[in-house]
């Protein structure tokens, strides 16, 4: 049975099996969902934004915030999908 105990602050001491079958490092993110009987530690990756965008995407952002601050508009959007597909055929 691998028990994990609760410190001072509520920080919990992982056992070092389960830390090394789950390669768990120190500083990594966990999601704590409250399950029907009991709670689920769900490992997350925090992932920089700026890391994700492409060059095109970046500069895409970087318009609509300024056409934002200026007070326009960029249009108007029935659903995600309108948006996204207005994205994927904007010109850079």
């Amino acid at each position: 049975m691998n028990l994990i105990k609760i410190l001072r602050g509520g920080q919990i001491t992982m056992p070092k099996k389960v830390r090394d079958i789950f390669n768990i490092k120190e500083g990594d993110v966990f999601e704590l969902l409250l399950e029907k009987d009991g709670i689920l530690l769900k490992p997350k990756k925090i992932i920089d934004k700026e890391s994700v965008l492409s060059r095109k995407g970046e500069i895409l952002v970087a318009n609509a915030l300024d056409e934002f601050n200026r007070g326009e508009t960029v249009g108007s959007f029935s659903d995600i999908n309108d948006a996204l597909n207005a994205l994927k055929n904007a010109e850079v």
